[in-house]
């Protein structure tokens, strides 16, 4: 038996668009695109960024939607077909620590089925 588990959000990639969105900030664009997927929601996103045109030329919604949290230096977090644009924190140490008591058996394959 293979069982795939996919979010919501996997039906962003399905289609390449070409759209343009003039005078609009990141967010405002962003926004659009999700409001494209009724069963997805977005959440609060930075206000800040100033109005532009952006050109989404023959790519999916999921790829644009990439390439403009990376213009403000953001990556996309989903959660259950919930959408954060999250900025990356890049300030302090990884704290990783893992001592042989917790270490226990586990065997796990994943597929990110062609995940970018």
């Amino acid at each position: 038996m293979t069982l795939q588990l996919r979010d919501f959000t996997f039906r962003m990639d399905a289609t390449q668009r070409t759209s343009v969105f003039q005078e609009m900030s990141n967010s405002e664009v962003i926004s659009e695109l999700i409001g494209r997927y009724p069963s997805l929601s977005l959440d609060q996103v930075d206000q800040s960024q100033p109005n532009e045109t952006f050109i989404q030329s023959n790519c999916s919604d999921w790829k644009f939607l990439i390439k403009m949290a990376k213009s403000v230096n953001s990556f996309v977090w989903v959660n259950c077909g919930r959408i954060s644009i999250k900025p990356y924190d890049l300030d302090g140490l990884a704290n990783i620590g893992v001592n042989r008591d917790q270490v226990k058996n586990y065997e796990l394959s994943l597929d990110s089925l062609n995940q970018y």
